[in-house]
């Protein structure tokens, strides 16, 4: 089918077609788009009658990626009350999806689309894909084409997931209009999400589904912990604390980008002084890559419970729950936070409003700077490294600590006992 629309559209050599398409990201990158999907771009009226089956394509799947789309299963779902919500994302914070009582199916596929194992659907299929080739994304295709889905919402805006979104068979097909990939789509708008970095990630998502008509006034995030979730928090709190915590704070001072990180030597100064100040006990957070360096900060803090590589998404969600305040980087474990609704201090630097926490519960310390926000993985001031996180002190984050204690009414009836 898909060698006869390339045909179609102009493309004379089947026999290096197929050639071309074994590597599907070089191919679709060098051909021309328009000639082929403006053949079928018509846009679609929509009728909400008709709207039972919708897919949303998420990518790429870190947990702050998937974490900032939970607005928007809950849109739709208050759209289409009696709409089945199916999701294909990456499968690195499937998890987050999986507990979500909106969504009936989730198909994980590994990250960033290069698809070396499986293809798993969370009620029963089960797929074996061999190699990212043409053939793998083609089975994609085929088994999201069988499903007869009404409606595709491309979170993602990449050349395969826009392919995918075109080649589904859904009447209305939505998406970000970037590298001509707009004539997939029947409805959507240009991508500015990283021209336009004064707007959330979330505020992005929800005014690309306005296209289609979804409108939501529920616009939080959502995460959510099974009973095995919560107990396995509580026991993991109490085992290591031996008693309730009176004031419980959480501290996650690690991130998968550099630039993000303050320094490990002030968040143990930091962690001293608000045990010395208000008797609170604190709780580390971390991925199982940073377990060696959050074990050793630990090692420095007395009484500390190390949590670095022992919970899923879930009991991570139900621990942040339980504390009073949550300190953090900008991270994936940040927006874990901001779904849980307590308290919080993000510490700012290379990061801008794009990727802040999305909660009026938090209160971001930064220190202006030269070069900030860059939004960079490394950070690439030869002259000042790191310069943006350097600026900001213990002090700063222990003002904004005291602003939000201050203002609370449950933590100051606890430093009364």
């Amino acid at each position: 089918m898909v060698t006869k629309i390339l045909l179609r559209a102009g493309f004379t050599d089947k026999k290096n077609i197929l050639k071309d398409l074994r590597n599907i990201d070089s191919y679709f990158y060098q051909l021309n788009l328009k000639r082929i999907t403006k053949l079928f771009a018509k846009r679609k009226e929509i009728k909400a009658k008709k709207i039972r089956k919708v897919l949303v394509i998420i990518n790429p799947p870190g947990l702050g990626d998937v974490v900032v789309t939970t607005p928007v299963v809950t849109a739709i779902k208050n759209t289409y009350q009696d709409v089945v919500i199916d999701v294909l994302m990456g499968e690195g914070a499937a998890e987050v999806m999986y507990a979500n009582p909106n969504v009936r199916n989730v198909f994980a596929l590994n990250m960033g689309w290069t698809i070396k194992e499986r293809i798993y659907e969370s009620t029963a299929e089960k797929m074996v894909v061999q190699k990212h080739s043409f053939l793998t994304l083609s089975r994609i295709i085929f088994s999201i084409k069988k499903k007869k889905y009404d409606m595709v919402i491309d979170l993602d805006g990449t050349v395969q997931s826009a392919l995918i979104t075109w080649l589904s068979g859904a009447t209305v097909r939505c998406g970000y209009h970037r590298n001509d990939t707009e004539h997939f789509y029947t409805h959507g708008k240009v991508d500015e999400r990283y021209r336009r970095n004064d707007m959330n990630m979330v505020e992005h998502h929800l005014q690309l589904i306005e296209a289609v008509g979804i409108k939501s006034e529920e616009r939080d995030l959502k995460l959510f912990a099974t009973e095995e979730d919560i107990v396995a928090a509580r026991a993991l709190i109490f085992k290591e604390s031996g008693e309730n915590p009176s004031i419980l704070i959480g501290i996650n001072p690690v991130a998968r980008k550099q630039s993000r990180e303050w320094f490990y030597e002030r968040f143990i100064e930091l962690a001293l002084r608000l045990k010395k100040g208000y008797g609170a006990r604190i709780v580390l957070f971390g991925a199982r890559e940073h377990e060696a360096v959050v074990a050793d900060m630990v090692s420095k803090i007395p009484d500390a419970i190390n949590l670095a590589g022992k919970t899923t998404i879930g009991i991570l969600f139900a621990v942040m729950s339980m504390c009073d305040l949550v300190i953090t980087v900008n991270t994936g474990a940040m927006h874990v936070a901001a779904a849980t609704g307590v308290p919080m201090i993000t510490i700012e630097g290379a990061s801008s409003a794009l990727w802040a926490a999305w909660t009026p519960n938090n209160k971001i310390v930064r220190t202006p700077f030269p070069c900030a926000p860059c939004e960079r993985n490394q950070c690439q001031n030869a002259a000042d490294p790191h310069g943006c996180m350097n600026a900001v002190h213990v002090d700063n984050v222990m003002e904004a600590v005291k602003s939000i204690f201050r203002n609370s009414d449950k933590i100051t009836a606890k430093l009364c006992l």
